[in-house]
C-alpha cells in the first residue's frame, strides 16, 4: 500500500492500493505501508459517522491504524497523527475521479 499527502484544497492523507506515480502524482510517496481500519464502516445506516483517529505505530513507521479515541490509540502503542485522512482508494485516479478533478 502507498501513502501520499494532498495539501489542496484541504490537507489529506490518502492510502492507495496502486502506485500513485502511475497516475501522474509527482509528490512524495511512502511505500509499503499498512492500514488497519475496522471502524470506518462501523456505524448504523443513516447514523452519523463517528470521529476516528489515525495512529502510527511507535515500533513500525509503516503501520497505521484507525482508532475510536486518542486514548485507544496511545494504549495500543500508537502515536496519534492529528490530520484529516481518508481510508483508502484503489488508485490515485479513483480518488481524483471521486473528488471531481
Amino acid at each position: 500500500m502507498y501513502l501520499i499527502q494532498i495539501t489542496k484544497p484541504i490537507e489529506l492523507l490518502l492510502f492507495l492500493e496502486s502506485d500513485p506515480r502511475q497516475d501522474g502524482f509527482d509528490g512524495e510517496v511512502k511505500e509499503g505501508v499498512t492500514l488497519e481500519d475496522r471502524l470506518s464502516n462501523d456505524f448504523p445506516d443513516g447514523g452519523t459517522m463517528p470521529t476516528h483517529y489515525l495512529g502510527i505505530s511507535r515500533d513500525n513507521n509503516n503501520e497505521y491504524r484507525v482508532f475510536g479515541s486518542v486514548n485507544d490509540c496511545y494504549g495500543a502503542g500508537f502515536r496519534h497523527i492529528p490530520s484529516n485522512f481518508t481510508s483508502h482508494f484503489a488508485s490515485y485516479a479513483e480518488f481524483l475521479s471521486r473528488a471531481g478533478q
